[in-house]
């Protein structure tokens, strides 16, 4: 039957194979930053939460359930928990928590992005999510040795770029309804690293890289435009929401193509505690508000740039935002009054701690 096997209604993986793939090389972290001596009760707790109040059957709840609010189940949640096993290198519960994903949101070989409480699954995708969860694979690959893991990333890559692929350009998302792809390309999306591991062309790699950079918006604010209009041929004016801005941040880390500027103006914030949820292009706060994955992907690309003491700043800062105490929502990274933690919070600090 081969190493990997593929079913129209959703992909299905083979017994193991040893077969080694290739070298770690930047995908899985080299650095040990994270202090088991000193925060693993803070994980521990985190873990447990997420496990006991996000975790179901269809897979990781965008926010605990306790609330008058509507769930959902998003990719997102769902392949950071992924991407979070497969760092641990849990294979068990990585396969079982792929299957999940497979079953509830891949179809055609890409994943839409939402599952709503009425097991509506959404038309569309999300390309970063999809990028996340190719990467999940391949570091699983990278770490087990099995080549069913890699076969399968390949396949949800090229299944990927069939319907966002435009040019050289991926955009943020197919609409298998109107069979629709996106204008827009968010610089957040660009997983630089994954990209390139997957692109068969290197020119390719190279135009997308460039149009990251090309959105760079000034030494005065030393971050990027939201995203890219290939109707209008300009970069956006919107504001800038921070989780999306650290992640192209990071992303260009990963590759090695990040300004000490912009490492300088993260190291700042987060040394005085205000990393905020928002900021204009011109530099000025939109929000005062603060989240704990803000300062969790603050403590990744710290650690891609191989900067321990802001690493252990940033993770300081998410700890912060831990819920103590003895009722449901103990270590989670939320808010105690509303009864309120968002998965995406939660699940970017335990990525943080695999570094």
């Amino acid at each position: 039957m081969g190493l990997f096997m593929i079913n129209l209604q959703g992909c299905v993986m083979q017994p193991k194979s040893q077969r080694a793939i290739g070298r770690a090389g930047q995908f899985i972290p080299t650095t040990h930053y994270f202090l088991k001596n000193v925060q693993s009760r803070h994980a521990t707790q985190l873990n447990h939460f997420v496990k006991m109040q996000l975790q179901s059957p269809q897979g990781i709840r965008s926010h605990n359930h306790r609330t008058e609010t509507s769930n959902d189940w998003l990719a997102e949640s769902s392949g950071l928990w992924l991407l979070y096993l497969a760092s641990l290198d849990h294979e068990q519960a990585f396969d079982a928590q792929y299957r999940r994903l497979c079953h509830y949101f891949e179809r055609g070989g890409y994943f839409r992005y939402r599952l709503s409480e009425q097991r509506q699954l959404s038309s569309v995708n999300a390309t970063v999510d999809d990028f996340r969860i190719i990467r999940a694979l391949r570091i699983a690959a990278l770490k087990t040795g099995r080549q069913r893991y890699q076969a399968m990333a390949k396949w949800h890559f090229q299944s990927l770029a069939k319907r966002v692929q435009v040019g050289h350009q991926f955009r943020d998302f197919y609409d298998a309804h109107t069979q629709q792809t996106a204008s827009i390309t968010s610089l957040a999306y660009y997983d630089l690293l994954t990209m390139r591991a997957f692109e068969n062309r290197d020119a390719s790699y190279r135009q997308q890289l460039a149009l990251v950079q090309k959105g760079y918006l000034s030494n005065d604010l030393p971050l990027y435009a939201a995203n890219y209009n290939w109707r209008q041929h300009r970069y956006s004016t919107q504001p800038l929401n921070t989780s999306e801005a650290l992640l192209t941040l990071l992303h260009l880390a990963e590759v090695g193509q990040l300004k000490l500027v912009s490492l300088k103006w993260v190291q700042q914030r987060v040394s005085d505690h205000q990393l905020y949820n928002g900021y204009s292009v011109t530099g000025q706060l939109t929000t005062r508000t603060q989240s704990a994955g803000n300062y969790a992907i603050a403590a990744r690309l710290f650690a891609v740039a191989h900067r321990p003491v802001d690493y252990q700043r940033a993770m300081k800062q998410v700890w912060q935002f831990q819920i103590r105490g003895h009722d449901q929502l103990i270590g989670a990274l939320g808010d105690r009054q509303q009864h309120l933690s968002y998965a995406f919070n939660d699940l970017q600090a335990l990525v943080a701690t695999t570094y």
